[in-house]
């Protein structure tokens, strides 16, 4: 048995007026509508939505990281905004968390300016100190030796390239040698370091040393020269100056404390392969900087010839270069007074853009590694493993995969190395498990270069690194149409017991605040739907995984399905109310013309008011819109509207 009714009880109240409901079946109805359905069953033709809307279904993140998170549609479904602790291009479709790296076992102590490898068959060498006695350090895949330790001759010797003859079984080694000069050394293995000469015409950020058709060639950073017979009588041939003088880079300030570049070393712009020997040179035109893109090689008399293939938009300089699989990959920065100020303290780090340049296809954007406010300067290229480009960081290391042409964020150090960007890599082991030595910079002075031995594995181990990735926009191909997120299916291989994956949403350019937990054990295939459907115009979904136990095999997520519809899902009434001056409601007198004329006008001007439910036992109170009235008069003064209401929406 109900709450008897009194017949002056103010049944509902819309905009300050009282209201009696007419008593009877379906005066009174209550329920909820998609907006636009809403809108559109008023529109001649009734309505043009659909009760579905295609689904965002990811099932690969191989594309690469995206800047700066551009809309996810069906040319890019493959791509995301940035991720942390995730390998996603191993086997392409998965995405995997994997563990953060650990400093190498090694011995040998790092410390100081810099780190090279340069790789025989199944042997890595590399430098080891910065001191009077250079040491030359031996790595055969299990065992560091020290070879010898009289490879520099002067206390200031910074190794600046180094590269390894196969025919005459020697690592030959560029030093720029403070105050003193630029000096070539070599080293056979288990012998000590012999001096071979000097470059003439100066030194310039960008040199290199290396080794092409059997010629050892220095690039000084101004020109490029062949040492002839470096082991007998050695001879120095200019074949390639282009007229220009030093790099622009030399005027950039050498910081000792909080460099974005080690100005003697860091950048590289020359390498050989089989097309020649590229040059990239930061020469000034037109007062901006601007880098040229050299080839040099013989003709068919042997003469060596170099021209000029490309140029890089003005207001660029290059800072690194490498050959990949056909084409020359260039890391560019247009912050070139962030580069020049060279003080991380005080101008923070630059944004890299990166390019590839190749004879068939000419100059084309690969991308950015981060956004306009990085976190870190991207662009030391560290070495090539089969199409993969490691890129190196400051903290983080990237690859550029050049099957598909994203680039990954793909390692992270838990801790802070500082003093410089990685450096250097070379694969370790042709196992089944990739296994990787990196070297990173070290602050001059006051030490912190290291190796790491790491290998790219699956194995949460316990660790409490972040294992997140973010998407870009998306926003279902609608972009001026309200929407609401209303499920989410996250298909895995399995999730395990002791694991988490999360899907945290955000509308708009709000932060992220909706969550979906996924923790079934062993269960492939889950959908959640979301408690409170979000509203917005346009999306982003956050994944991240958690372990609360040791897993040595971490699940994997396959693909992600979010779901929506158009519209949002608001409350409306439909209801038929008594309209009387002989209603004495809530104790208060009532004029039929009163509610009359409040329904008409707000019918029509479709202001946002306050509508109290009475018509229940506990009130409710509600701001809603009057989307019609209709009046049916008996008298005057007397008759019944038939009103629908409908909940304002605040998106």
């Amino acid at each position: 048995m109900g709450i008897p009714r009194s017949e002056n009880r103010a049944d509902v109240t819309i905009a300050g007026v009282t209201y009696q409901v007419v008593p009877g079946a379906g005066n009174f109805v209550k329920g909820t509508n998609r907006s636009l359905l809403q809108q559109q069953a008023l529109q001649a033709g009734g309505s043009t939505t659909r009760s579905d809307m295609r689904p965002i279904f990811q099932t690969s993140w191989a594309g690469g990281s995206r800047w700066e998170n551009p809309l996810l549609h069906e040319a890019n479904i493959d791509a995301y905004f940035i991720s942390e602790g995730f390998d996603m291009i191993s086997t392409p479709g998965d995405l995997v968390a994997i563990p953060d790296t650990v400093q190498s076992a090694s011995t040998d102590t790092i410390n100081d300016n810099t780190f090279t490898l340069a790789r025989s068959p199944s042997i890595v060498y590399y430098f080891e100190t910065q001191k009077a006695n250079m040491g030359l350090i031996k790595y055969d895949g299990s065992t560091f030796a020290a070879l010898t330790n009289d490879f520099g001759n002067n206390a200031n010797a910074l190794p600046i390239a180094m590269c390894w003859d196969p025919v005459l079984s020697t690592v030959f080694a560029l030093f720029h040698e403070v105050g003193v000069a630029t000096t070539i050394r070599f080293i056979t293995p288990d012998s000590a370091g012999s001096l071979v000469g000097s470059p003439t015409g100066g030194y310039a950020p960008g040199a290199n040393i290396f080794m092409h058709n059997g010629r050892l060639m220095v690039y000084t950073g101004v020109n490029l020269q062949e040492i002839g017979d470096p082991l007998g009588s050695p001879t120095t041939t200019t074949i390639f100056d282009d007229g220009m003088g030093g790099d622009y880079l030399d005027g950039m300030v050498d910081n000792a404390s909080d460099p974005i570049i080690h100005k003697l070393w860091s950048c590289t712009l020359s390498v050989a392969s089989a097309e020649g020997v590229w040059i990239v040179k930061n020469t000034i035109q037109q007062g901006l900087p601007t880098p040229f893109i050299y080839r040099i090689d013989r003709d068919q008399a042997g003469t060596d010839i170099g021209v000029p293939v490309a140029t890089l938009p003005p207001g660029t300089v290059a800072l690194d270069i490498y050959m990949h699989l056909g084409s020359l990959i260039i890391s560019t920065t247009s912050d070139v007074a962030t580069i020049m100020f060279n003080d991380i303290s005080n101008f923070g780090h630059a944004q890299t853009t990166f390019y590839h340049y190749s004879k068939k296809n000419g100059l084309a954007t690969i991308g950015s590694a981060l956004g306009t406010v990085p976190d870190e300067t991207v662009y030391k290229f560290l070495g090539a493993d089969v199409a993969r480009l490691w890129i190196g960081g400051f903290e983080r290391r990237w690859i550029y995969d050049a099957v598909r042409g994203g680039l990954h964020p793909i390692m992270k150090d838990s801790v802070s190395t500082g003093g410089g960007a990685w450096s250097s890599m070379v694969r370790t082991s042709l196992s089944t498990e990739d296994i990787y030595m990196f070297g990173h910079e070290g602050s001059s002075g006051s030490g912190g270069s290291e190796v790491q031995h790491v290998a790219l594995h699956r194995d949460e181990a316990g660790n409490a690194m972040t294992h997140e990735i973010e998407s870009p926009y998306f926003d279902g191909g609608l972009p001026a149409e309200l929407k609401e997120i209303i499920s989410v299916t996250l298909m895995t291989d399995g999730i395990q017991a002791n694991e988490t994956w999360t899907v945290t949403f955000a509308a708009d350019d709000a932060a992220f605040g909706s969550s979906e937990v996924f923790d079934t054990d062993n269960d492939t295939t889950v959908t959640n739907n979301l408690g409170t459907p979000l509203s917005g115009y346009r999306f982003r979904y956050k994944l991240a995984y958690t372990a609360s136990a040791d897993i040595s095999t971490p699940s994997v997520v396959k693909g992600i399905v979010i779901r929506m519809v158009q519209g949002e899902f608001l409350q409306q009434w439909r209801m038929k109310l008594r309209m009387s001056d002989s209603a004495n409601v809530g104790n208060k007198v009532v004029r039929g013309e009163t509610q009359q004329t409040n329904l008409e006008a707000l019918s029509v001007n479709q202001s946002v008011v306050t509508f109290i439910d009475n018509y229940r036992q506990t009130a409710a109170t509600t701001q809603v819109r009057v989307q019609s009235a209709l009046i049916d008069k008996s008298s005057p003064n007397q008759g019944e509207v038939d009103v629908v209401l409908v909940e304002h929406s605040t998106t």
